[in-house]
């Protein structure tokens, strides 16, 4: 962890709740000693629940995960209390699967804390969103499923303890691709203490809101029916991307609506993939039924479920080993010594008459099974609820698909009712089905526009696949083409919402560009090459040498026409020549190697220059005799060989140049 990170930890860990939660725990740093034993290496994480640090246990000589208590709990005995038995219970578990708790640590004064194994991995939840479409298949998913189902099967059924919390938040991965489950109660006992001590009001019973039964949220004791719903809530977001409650009302919804199978929210989310196994929509839809009685009665049974194998729903009443409790109520007892009064007696013989009618109903003939059973009496106000809540999910910035599956969820409800007789509920349904056509219609727009920009990006691939086929394109230019796709069209499809077609075209322009960046990186000179190495790619590179500057002079003053300046144009070989000539390459989109070949000779207008070559003299009187090898020297005030060429580059177009006398090299 940088020094920079580290700071901005302390400063969020000093600034989190109005320090009132974390408190003492701000104050600690990187490279404390705490307890009298461990040394502080790095925050693994922050949450309403406490900061947990990655502290190195000097007694044990290992690394441990240190959950610190918020200080609101730090004096409060019976926070404390619920704690160390909730440390006690984890001291149970002794699985591989299970994250080791080490013990509870308290220094009496500002600071306590919960020592567990530190697991160097990710959890689940993260790793969710590295996958292919950001989705778990039951591929993938498979082993770590077996491995949660190991950990909770022994939790239950030996240590006789449930989790509370389960969620893939709470499911980690270690470096060797082992689960290791998490917060066995400890994260539950902290919440339920610091909604007591702090005096927020509990909205919902123990546990994360979107994973949590009906029977916990209305805060019935902990039992495995709980995990075995919280099990399926789980693998419900790990393979759809989002729990099966999410947005809106989620407690009522947890209580009253049955959600979709995992393929249609796959559908709804438009997420791609494998198809979901039968026999794994079965055991979760089975999990998430609001009836402890419906879900499967044990972990071993769930297995089974997964399998392909018929399960047993249901559970006994009891705590972690026996499933869910009953929740009844029992009447007051009555003291033997106390006279019966007259409201005793009336409220007796009336229970006795129900008793009574009971058994005779009982003793009636059973409704034939063919008999339909009549629609649910539903409320109206609920229903003008739900469509207030329908107006607002409106006005967010969901898909239309979004919208509509929303107003579509509460027709669904609305037609299963018997609404017939009440004149505002049909009201109510026509509203929402002129809602959901709206958004039906607005979702094809979006659908014609998002593949109308589908061919666009289609095209300019395809353009640019032919563009980078020319070789005397740079790979500078060629990474330019593949980066101006992704410039122009990555705002687009971000605020198209919608599809998945276009994906693997930027993935594949995001590739293609990265592969060009790195050729071009290779291609110029990390130094000033020399200036054989400029030429050697040329034929110039066959010329004398004493000829090379009569050329480079050359080339510095077509540089400087064309709008790169050299500095001086003596003919020297220097870093500022050599900068023109890597602008210039990059200005013609050339690979800019800051080297010259034929083709750039030619591109400069001097593939045709010549040689310069000594004229000899022919033989007269005061002369050297013809043959005798002494050549003459132009005549004073003639032009040079340099000036002639160099006019004769500039105002010959091109194409009306003679070929070159030598082959290019």
């Amino acid at each position: 962890m940088t020094t920079q990170t580290h700071k901005s930890l302390t400063n969020s860990l000093a600034s989190f709740g109005g320090g009132t939660m974390i408190g003492a725990t701000a104050t600690i740093k990187q490279g404390d000693s705490v307890f009298q034993r461990y040394t502080l290496q790095r925050v693994l994480g922050v949450g309403g629940m406490g900061v947990v640090w990655l502290a190195q246990d000097t007694k044990l000589d290992q690394e441990v995960a240190l959950k610190f208590v918020p200080e609101a709990l730090q004096h409060d005995g019976d926070a404390i209390h619920d704690l160390k038995v909730q440390t006690k219970l984890g001291l149970q578990l002794a699985h591989g699967n299970i994250v080791r708790v080490n013990g509870f640590e308290d220094d009496g004064e500002r600071l306590a804390a919960i020592s567990m194994e530190f697991v160097d991995g990710s959890t689940l939840g993260a790793m969710r969103l590295d996958q292919p479409a950001q989705v778990f298949e039951a591929d993938s998913l498979h082993v770590y499923l077996l491995h949660i189902l190991n950990a909770l099967e022994y939790a239950h059924d030996e240590a006789k303890i449930v989790h509370r919390d389960l969620k893939p938040a709470n499911v980690m991965v270690n470096s060797e691709d082992r689960v290791k489950v998490a917060d066995f109660g400890i994260a539950c006992s902290l919440r339920n203490s610091v909604t007591r001590v702090m005096s927020v009001p509990q909205k919902s019973g123990s546990g994360t809101l979107n994973y949590m039964s009906p029977q916990q949220l209305l805060g019935a004791p902990a039992s495995v029916s709980d995990d075995i719903y919280s099990l399926g809530a789980t693998i419900y977001e790990l393979m759809t991307g989002t729990p099966p409650f999410y947005s809106g009302d989620v407690a009522m919804q947890i209580r009253e609506i049955t959600p979709p199978s995992m393929s249609q929210r796959r559908t709804d989310n438009r997420i791609p993939g494998d198809v979901i196994p039968d026999q794994w929509e079965e055991v979760i839809a089975a999990s998430l039924s609001k009836e402890p009685s419906l879900r499967p009665a044990t972990i071993a049974e769930f297995r089974k479920g997964l399998q392909g194998q018929p399960f047993v729903r249901g559970t006994s009443t009891g705590n972690a080993s026996g499933g869910a409790r009953l929740l009844t109520m029992s009447a007051p007892a009555v003291p033997k010594s106390a006279p019966l009064s007259i409201p005793v007696l009336v409220c007796s013989l009336a229970a006795m008459l129900a008793i009574c009618g009971g058994v005779y109903l009982l003793s009636l003939p059973s409704v034939p099974a063919h008999t339909e059973k009549p629609k649910p009496r539903l409320s109206v106000a609920r229903f003008l609820y739900q469509e207030t809540n329908a107006v607002t999910f409106e006005s967010g910035g969901t898909s239309p698909s979004s919208k509509k599956g929303k107003w579509n969820e509460l027709i669904k409800e609305l037609r299963l009712a018997d609404y017939q007789d009440e004149h505002k509920l049909r009201e109510l349904l026509l509203r929402a089905e002129g809602r959901s056509e709206h958004w039906a219609k607005k979702e094809d727009e979006e659908k014609q526009q998002y593949q109308a920009h589908v061919q666009t990006l289609k095209a300019a691939v395809e353009k640019a696949h032919t563009t980078c086929e020319a070789k005397d394109m740079g790979a500078a230019a060629k990474a330019s083409v593949w980066s101006d796709i992704l410039r122009k069209n990555i705002p687009i499809f971000i605020a198209a919402d919608s599809g998945i077609e276009h994906k693997a075209l930027l993935e594949q322009a995001k590739v293609e560009a990265s592969n060009w960046q790195t050729i071009a990186a290779k291609e110029k000179p990390a130094k000033l090459p020399s200036l054989g190495e400029l030429l050697a790619q040329t034929r110039v590179s066959s010329w004398n040498q004493d000829n090379w500057k009569a050329f480079v002079k050359m080339l510095q003053g077509v540089l400087h026409e064309k709008g790169h300046p050299t500095g001086k144009m003596d003919g020297a070989w220097t870093q500022s020549t050599f900068d023109a000539l890597v602008a210039w390459q990059e200005t013609e989109k050339l690979p800019v190697t800051g080297l010259l070949n034929g083709m750039m000779l030619e591109h400069l207008g001097l593939h045709t220059v010549q040689e310069p070559m000594v004229s000899k003299v022919v033989q007269s009187s005061g002369s050297p005799a013809a043959g005798s090898g002494t050549t003459s020297r132009p005549a004073p005030g003639s032009p040079s060989w340099n000036d002639v060429m160099k006019a004769k580059v500039l105002t010959t177009p091109m194409s009306a140049l003679p070929g070159p006398s030598l082959p290019f090299r």
